[in-house]
């Protein structure tokens, strides 16, 4: 291949401390896309898990296991309702990464280079984004309480409810990850750069939960805020654990273990929370990450993965 193919066989490379990060860098090195081809594979990949998990969940709403969707993040349902919700959240994973495997051999990135390699530092990386949510929400609630906007007592959740909800945010959180941070990032990426992969998956990510309860002009930037934050967190690392582990620890921490709703499902939790301050600050029925409030604990992690990721390149 002469210089002028192989020029034309990667994407241009990033330069300065930006060209540091892993995930730049992985970009920078992957096989370019055509962005003509880049958006077949998108449209393709987001009709084909579509259509996939069209069947197996709509068998689950005809048979009565899970009679909405919504119970796939509410907390408040029965057991039964629970385990419905987590077959769902399951089958959705499931045929995510189906949709994956089947564009693999047409252009398709891999597991591996989507960023799931047990590489060293990935239990590290685990570890930091399961211990960070619970003390950014507690930040939260601490602000809430201190000003007034909210008051708080002991949960109802049960033992079995709180498992399934673990486990559907498992779920939700490898799902969501694959497809934005995974998928539609690194498709993106190789075509048009990091900088324009990230802001289109964000994006993205943020028009996927307007069909959520409550869900606004509002709630979406706040949303588009998380996806920034959550590819950042790749960028920083080069691999999903990181994302994956903190958008789990995110939403659990954020409902069964505070109580606030989770991006507009609303449910028990070990608190229980009142929220009565402005919905602009707290999020209000959306819940924290529609409003600064949750904003801010997005900037703040934002910034503790800076920091961490000095420390360690030190």
């Amino acid at each position: 291949m002469d210089p002028a193919d192989r020029a034309q066989a990667r994407p241009p490379r990033a330069r300065g401390a930006w060209a540091l990060l892993p995930g730049v860098a992985l970009l920078a090195t992957a096989p370019r896309l055509h962005p003509g081809r880049a958006a077949l594979l998108v449209l393709g990949f987001l009709a084909l898990w579509l259509v996939l998990q069209a069947v197996p969940i709509g068998l689950l709403v005809a048979s009565g296991l899970a009679p909405s969707l919504g119970l796939t993040l509410d907390t408040s349902g029965s057991s039964f309702a629970q385990l419905g919700g987590v077959a769902a959240t399951w089958l959705s994973l499931l045929t995510a990464v189906v949709a994956i495997v089947v564009l693999r051999g047409r252009g398709g990135p891999s597991f591996a280079a989507m960023g799931l390699r047990r590489e060293p530092g990935w239990r590290n990386e685990l570890g930091l984004g399961l211990v960070l949510p619970p003390l950014l929400f507690a930040g939260v609630l601490a602000i809430e309480l201190a000003l007034g906007w909210a008051t708080a007592g002991p949960g109802r959740i049960d033992a079995v409810v709180l498992l399934f909800s673990a486990l559907s945010f498992v779920a939700v959180a490898c799902t969501e990850e694959l497809v934005a941070r995974g998928f539609l990032l690194q498709v993106i990426g190789r075509a048009a750069g990091p900088v324009v992969a990230v802001l289109i998956s964000s994006v993205l990510f943020g028009l996927a939960h307007l069909a959520n309860p409550s869900a606004s002009a509002v709630s979406t930037a706040g949303i588009v805020c998380a996806g920034l934050l959550f590819s950042w967190m790749y960028l920083a690392t080069g691999r999903l654990w990181l994302p994956i582990a903190f958008h789990w620890s995110w939403n659990f921490a954020q409902g069964p273990l505070f109580g606030f709703p989770v991006s507009g499902y609303a449910g028990d939790g070990l608190v229980s929370v009142d929220v009565s301050g402005p919905p602009w600050v707290t999020g209000g029925e959306f819940g924290p990450e529609a409003g600064a409030l949750g904003i801010l604990a997005e900037l703040v992690a934002a910034l503790a993965i800076l920091a961490w990721y000095r420390a360690r390149a030190r």
